[in-house]
């Protein structure tokens, strides 16, 4: 195949075996989206009646905070929604999803 479309996943992937971002793979918008930020979004709640509600609070406080969107995203390859991480904390493939995310029009 000339490319494959995948998401924000594969480049966690690709890094996680030492893969280096334009010279081991590239990474490039689908065509026609410039300009265009297109997000999926990975959604925690507590459920009415959760067996263990002090543990979902936690684990909620936890992924909701700096900290904790910080080091989910740079395992997954993806991006926080918060906008007070530093993208130096980033790859260059996710520094270059976060400025998008910043100037490109935003859309699910």
């Amino acid at each position: 195949a000339a490319f494959n479309i995948m998401g924000d996943w594969a480049v966690a992937a690709f890094e996680e075996q030492d893969k280096e971002l334009g010279t081991d793979f590239v990474a490039a918008a689908s065509p026609g989206t410039q300009g265009v930020f297109d997000f999926l979004a990975d959604s925690f709640t507590k459920p009415v009646g959760a067996p263990h509600p002090g543990g979902t609070d936690a684990w909620l406080e936890t992924i909701g905070s700096l900290e904790g969107q910080v080091a989910f995203n740079k395992a997954k390859g993806s991006i926080p929604a918060r906008t007070d991480a530093d993208p130096a904390d980033f790859s260059e493939y996710q520094q270059t999803a976060i400025e998008s995310f910043a100037n490109d029009t935003i859309v699910s």
